[in-house]
């Protein structure tokens, strides 16, 4: 099986990010980032596991249903703080995300 860290809008799956591959870039970047503060170590293992549930089959499979790939859309129990997380990622498919945050902020 193949491991998608976020969707796009290209049904052949050519525009999407997998999930190895997502996970090396934050990896970097996280320790880079905490590198300033000497906890590089700590921040590289968290950017290796913070999308490890995404490795979980059902996750996947929701990546290719219409209209999702941020679970936060469809979620019942939406919270306004991670809706304003997951709207700059996917800004083509959190509009629902984006209104639930907006409402409550309102």
């Amino acid at each position: 099986m193949e491991f998608f860290a976020h969707s796009g809008m290209n049904i052949d799956k050519s525009d999407w990010q997998k999930l190895a591959e997502h996970s090396e870039n934050v990896t970097r970047l996280a320790a880079q980032m905490a590198s300033v503060f000497g906890c590089e170590n700590a921040a590289y293992a968290a950017g290796l596991f913070h999308d490890l549930g995404k490795y979980n089959p059902a996750f996947q499979r929701d990546l290719v249903t219409p209209h999702t790939g941020a679970w936060i859309e469809t979620s019942n129990d939406s919270s306004p703080a991670a809706a304003c997380s997951v709207a700059p990622h996917h800004p083509h498919k959190t509009a629902s995300a984006t209104t639930t945050a907006q409402h409550h902020h309102a």
